[in-house]
Order: C-alpha cells, then sequence, then structure tokens
C-alpha cells in the first residue's frame, strides 16, 4: 500500500512544476529532491523550507537545497568498524 504524501512535499512538488515545467531530473537530481523533502521532515524544518519557498517563488531545485543545507546540520559520516555492535546497519 502506498504512503500518502505529506503536505510539505505536495508543496515543493507543486512549486517545482510551475517554476521548472519542463525539467527532467537526472538520478542525482532525484536525489537531492529527497533530501529538500524527506529531510526537511527527519531534520524538522519543514517550516522554514516553506517560509523559504513563499518568500523564494522562483527558487529552483538548486536554490532550495542550497537553502536546506545551509540550515541543517553537516551529515556525520561514521565508519561501521568505529560502532558498537547494537548501532550496526549490516
Amino acid at each position: 500500500m502506498a504512503q500518502e504524501l505529506s503536505e510539505y512535499i505536495k508543496m515543493v512538488i507543486r512549486h517545482l512544476r510551475r517554476v521548472e515545467p519542463d525539467r527532467v531530473y537526472s538520478e542525482d537530481e532525484n536525489i537531492t529532491l529527497l533530501f529538500v523533502t524527506n529531510g526537511a521532515q527527519q531534520y524538522g524544518v519543514t517550516d522554514e523550507m516553506t517560509e523559504y519557498i513563499e518568500t523564494h517563488p522562483e527558487a529552483g531545485l538548486e536554490e532550495l537545497m542550497e537553502y536546506f543545507s545551509a540550515i541543517t546540520p553537516d551529515p556525520e559520516i561514521v565508519d561501521d568498524e568505529e560502532l558498537d555492535e547494537d548501532e550496526r546497519t549490516d
């Protein structure tokens, strides 16, 4: 069963369709879109992203990602060998 998209994700998609109506996203750009949508929800910054979109009505995907990166912490890359056994993902 498919999960319903959040209102935030629907808003981002509508915005990008309006700003970049003919754009076909590459695989890398689709990953960027996931950061802008799902990442914003995971970091709890959807209100900030929504406000940015409302105040920057012509912002495309790159601008959204730049803003998202500016308001969220840098990801911490951890070597699995340094994790305790219960923290590992393998």
